[in-house]
């Protein structure tokens, strides 16, 4: 992606000729374009500008590798996918596992983490991908 334009909003000054109405029109357009610059500059989330939800700080025991949690979004559907994107074993990243995992009625269980070592826990975070 290319940079952003330096010039972030329209000024009435510039368009002498139509001073009648043209404030009127570009109150809401710098609105939004403050808006949208400001989240174009790092202020894009997953949770909010995609339906998607960053499930973080879930303890696994390698034991026993599942977990389950809530879908809050079931308004859109269920699920079409969830993405492991970050293990811990104490303080310390491990490789990302593969997952299996299941839908029903709200709540996403994940029924396998594979290479977790038996014994070891984990904090897992998660992305669930809503379709």
């Amino acid at each position: 992606m290319g940079a952003l334009p330096a010039i972030k909003r329209f000024l009435t000054e510039d368009y002498p000729t139509e001073a009648s109405w043209i404030g009127t029109l570009l109150y809401p357009l710098n609105l939004l374009l403050t808006t949208i610059y400001s989240n174009l500059n790092n202020g894009l989330t997953i949770s909010q500008n995609m339906q998607a939800q960053v499930v973080s700080s879930i303890s696994v025991s390698g034991q026993s590798a599942s977990t389950s949690f809530a879908w809050n979004y079931s308004k859109l559907g269920a699920p079409i996918g969830v993405q492991l994107v970050q293990c811990l074993q104490g303080s310390t990243p491990i490789p990302i596992p593969q997952i299996t995992w299941s839908y029903s009625a709200g709540t996403i269980s994940i029924s396998n983490i594979s290479g977790l070592q038996a014994g070891s826990s984990y904090l897992c975070t998660f992305i669930v991908w809503g379709g």
